[in-house]
């Protein structure tokens, strides 16, 4: 026995439609979370992109900073500066462990 709920105070048996009408919903929204999920690989690959394309560009401003200050004689507060900057952008790149920096897989290999 299903019970449908009108409002807070009367209830009523469902039928035969209505619990097909929330089959239907309910596959609906199965369908539409299962799309999502499937969505997922694509965005984090798109993500991981502009994280590489940000991170290849700061580097590149970082080198190009350094390139025309070497010849300059900078202060402690500079020198500083570039060093914080630095280890700011080392920072990012370390939030995602890189490849060759995973052990390597121990037990029984899975045979296919």
């Amino acid at each position: 026995m299903i019970l449908f709920c009108n409002d807070e105070h009367h209830h009523k048996l469902a039928t035969k439609e209505d619990v097909h009408r929330l089959e239907t919903i309910l596959r609906q929204i199965e369908s539409q979370i299962l799309m999502k999920v499937s969505e997922i690989p694509a965005f984090v690959s798109s993500v991981k992109d502009e994280l590489l394309k940000a991170k290849t560009e700061i580097l590149d401003k970082i080198a190009a900073l350094e390139a025309t200050t070497t010849d300059a004689d900078l202060s402690p507060e500079t020198v500083a500066a570039l060093t914080d900057l630095k280890a700011a952008a080392q920072g990012l790149d370390d939030i995602v462990v890189d490849v060759t920096d995973l052990p390597p897989p121990t037990g029984t290999p899975l045979s296919s």
